[in-house]
């Protein structure tokens, strides 16, 4: 039975129908399926193509499966985009099915987890910190995974007690998750939902005892985000041991996102700021303590090409992440301050036309 919502309000799921085991496709938001071996059903790729929205970020995905015949092998490329799809379609006579999952048309509302943010910074009275907010989830040892990725950044992050500024016993790092409403959450969600929570936790109705808005040092600027690749990051780090120089190869890092919206931040040239950063786990207490006299913006490297991500090191320049493949052809930011705000706003507009709306961060 076809749905009733527009295909933009889609999201598709391949998977061989033929075979008994499920195609472990990663989970991903596509806007458009190709297959080398052109093995869709005519009217989906027609129906595909029609959307009109412009395929980003391919992922690969190769597909095994034996016919009673033959032994059938072919690739097919997914790609990533915004919609969003509810319910089941299947072509007869063709091996290929698109399945849908039971979700809601409307963007997913992560602001409702403000009871779950109040509980955790109820408990919090004198500690320092970031919150967490957990946008990955495996779908098998999820728990064991998440306890390690946790321990990991906890061991790494907590300062030593020779020297330390802020004191490790007071070092805490509450978690916010939900697999049903943060599972795969961008970081302009994560955001919005982030400030509303705390709006929500300042508004509280207070007891005659509790006098302060915000009992604990835990940051209000920003927050820390465990995403898939974040998640990896921790879970590929060998175990901290205090004293030993770690392995800078396999140093684990997290996500930062800025409270603030880049979007309302003035543009002063070069690449636009992006509203995130990358940290190394082991510069989390310098980077707590940095915040308290520069913002994010300030504290994370300027990008040079497209499809850098910047990484705060504790050091003054900081590092840039090259995407897979490196900047070869990659589209080079404008260096230098833009005069006035027609400047400014000539040169966003030529980097908008360059990167389109992902290279701008919002």
């Amino acid at each position: 039975m076809r749905a009733e919502l527009p295909l933009k309000e889609h999201t598709f799921w391949l998977r061989c129908a033929r075979t008994a085991a499920e195609c472990k496709l990663k989970r991903i938001v596509p806007s458009t399926i190709r297959c080398t071996s052109n093995c869709l059903p005519r009217d989906i790729k027609g129906r595909v193509r029609k959307s009109g929205l412009k395929s980003a970020s391919a992922h690969p995905h190769v597909c095994r499966y034996k016919s009673p015949h033959r032994s059938h092998r072919h690739r097919h490329t997914v790609y990533r985009s915004i919609i969003r799809f509810t319910s089941i379609e299947r072509t007869r006579g063709s091996p290929w099915a698109i399945f849908t999952m039971a979700e809601q048309s409307q963007p997913r509302d992560i602001s409702r987890l403000s009871v779950q943010f109040r509980s955790a910074m109820e408990g919090l009275t004198h500690q320092w910190g970031f919150a967490v907010v957990r946008t990955a989830y495996a779908n098998d040892n999820d728990d064991v995974q998440w306890a390690a990725a946790l321990k990991k950044l906890h061991d790494y992050a907590t300062p030593s007690d020779s020297g330390a500024e802020m004191d490790p016993d007071t070092f805490a790092l509450p978690v916010i998750s939900d697999s049903a409403l943060l599972r795969g959450a961008d970081y302009a969600s994560v955001r919005k939902a982030f400030n509303q929570w705390i709006a929500d936790f300042v508004g509280r109705e207070r007891n005659e005892d509790d006098d302060e808005e915000w009992p604990s040092d835990v940051r209000r600027d920003a927050c820390i985000v465990i995403d898939e690749a974040a998640l990896a990051s921790l879970l590929n780090a060998p175990d901290f041991v205090r004293g030993k120089v770690p392995n800078l190869d396999l140093e684990p890092w997290f996500t930062v996102v800025d409270a603030e919206d880049p979007a309302n931040m003035p543009y002063r040239g070069g690449a636009p700021y992006m509203g995130f950063t990358r940290a190394y786990a082991r510069v989390l207490s310098q980077l707590f303590d940095d915040l308290d006299s520069r913002s994010l913006e300030q504290l994370s490297p300027i990008r040079v090409y497209d499809g850098q991500i910047p990484l705060f090191t504790g050091s003054s320049q900081g590092e840039l992440v090259d995407p897979p493949g490196g900047v070869d052809g990659r589209y080079k930011f404008p260096r230098g301050t833009p005069r006035g705000a027609q400047g400014a706003q000539a040169m966003l507009e030529e980097i908008k036309r360059a990167v389109g709306k992902a290279g701008m961060g919002y």
